[in-house]
């Protein structure tokens, strides 16, 4: 969502911090199975489901998910927000809502907290629909969502995101970034 002075505003309330996902045992979010109480999201980098005609204008909007504390300081290439700034819950212009964090240290393979592991070449991971990432797949798009991973989440689940030095949780998952 934009506010009146074109900053991007969450649109869920972020969780409380729940550590470093070293500091806690796996399998924290318990992996459930598919009823009418659940539904699907998935999991990954978002460059891997944003068709490439529609990245950079993604990007432009969202700010590169926040990345920039502001649209003057993205034109020049600098005012990076603090990395735990870095993230947001976004309704993207064709009205997916996802939330996207960027990484610690930016591409790589990342483990989660049920030793699922992430492909990462845009810098951020991010949350999604599930139908968003296979109705991208069935246009034929050139990424490939099967580099994330689809995870079933309580039917009433709202997307957020927190990160606390190198762990982005999403409150269904967390991944480990450092």
């Amino acid at each position: 969502m934009l506010d009146n002075e074109n900053n991007l505003k969450a649109s869920a309330p972020v969780p409380e911090n729940r550590g470093n996902l070293k500091d806690k045992p796996t399998n924290q979010h318990k992996t459930m199975s598919a009823n009418n109480n659940t539904k699907e999201m998935w999991v990954g980098d978002p460059c891997y489901i944003i068709d490439m005609s529609q990245w950079a204008d993604v990007l432009d909007y969202t700010r590169y998910f926040n990345l920039f504390s502001s649209k003057e300081a993205m034109g020049k290439g600098e005012g990076y927000n603090p990395k735990d700034k870095q993230n947001g819950v976004f309704t993207l212009k064709d009205g997916v809502t996802c939330a996207v964090s960027t990484t610690a240290y930016g591409d790589g393979y990342y483990p989660d907290d049920e030793g699922r592991h992430y492909g990462v070449d845009a810098g951020m991971l991010g949350i999604f629909p599930a139908e968003y990432a296979r109705t991208f797949q069935r246009n034929g798009g050139e990424r490939n969502p099967h580099l994330g991973h689809f995870i079933t989440v309580p039917a009433d689940y709202k997307v957020t995101v927190s990160y606390d030095e190198g762990t982005i949780d999403f409150g269904v998952v967390c991944i480990n970034t450092q």
